[in-house]
């Protein structure tokens, strides 16, 4: 929230503190009360808009190891999952967003159209979890809108991710998966299989759900959701693929991977 703050000023005219936020939401506006703790009556917020580079960073995003790379051809490193946050030990909340652990095993930063959006905090790539979680710099907006509709990369009919997961005995086999990823942008399938062993390269890991809803390299990472009590609540994050199924790790395993709880919002 402090980030973004853009300006303030005194308004002579009506005696008010006037506070610029950049693309000021009823998200922001309630976040912005409960920080501050200000008194209305003598604020008014407006929305305005950052000079430096202000990247909006959403489920299925591609992200790329360095600045030079983002601007090329080639496909995306990886994929954006979720936006979150954690608490540290101080008591501060650090909003954020996931992606695999075996991106976060080899990217100590994530850049997006140039611009870097997110310092990695830590991540684990082993067991049941391929999981990592990025901090989000100060010119990055996060959002809970996935970046793609269908798998030409189109996202004219975009759905808002709930701030929740469901756990995995909670959804059936058959059940419809939905993923976006940045490489094979938005698919869905079934799911196959609950407890799953991925043989990669580097590791072998566990307990993935498998679904038929396809994922090639650069989805790594990707958000995976179904829809559940008329919401779409998220499930876990694009482990890999082979083109024609994907695998997933668990949310409810990987929240709480890095030693500290990773909350959803």
């Amino acid at each position: 929230m402090v980030f973004s703050i853009t300006e303030s000023y005194s308004d002579v005219f009506t005696n008010r503190l006037i506070v610029g936020i950049h693309e000021l939401t009823q998200e922001k506006t309630d976040l912005f009360w409960e920080i501050f703790g200000l008194p209305s009556n003598m604020i008014t917020l407006k929305s305005s808009q950052k000079s430096r580079p202000y990247v909006t960073v959403r489920p299925g995003s591609g992200i790329y190891a360095s600045a030079s790379d983002s601007s090329s051809s080639g496909w995306p490193h990886a994929s954006v999952g979720f936006r979150a946050y954690r608490i540290n030990p101080s008591g501060t909340r650090i909003n954020g967003f996931t992606t695999a652990g075996h991106v976060g095993m080899t990217m100590s930063r994530l850049y997006r159209t140039g611009t870097l959006v997110g310092n990695l905090y830590d991540y684990r790539y082993e067991g049941t979890s391929d999981f990592a979680f990025y901090d989000a710099t100060s010119g990055t907006t996060l959002s809970n809108i996935t970046a793609y509709s269908d798998d030409m990369g189109n996202d004219s009919d975009v759905v808002s991710l709930d701030a929740s997961y469901v756990l995995t005995n909670n959804v059936s086999y058959n059940s419809l998966i939905m993923k976006v990823g940045s490489r094979t942008f938005y698919s869905h399938g079934y799911l196959v299989d609950t407890n799953y062993t991925a043989h990669y390269d580097d590791a072998i890991i566990t307990n993935l759900i498998r679904t038929s809803a396809k994922a090639l390299a650069g989805d790594s990472g990707g958000a995976v959701f179904v829809e559940y009590g008329g919401k779409y609540c998220i499930l876990g994050n694009i482990s890999g693929g082979d083109g024609t199924y994907s695998y997933v790790t668990k949310f409810e395993i990987a929240r709480t991977a890095l030693d500290s709880t990773i909350y959803l919002y």
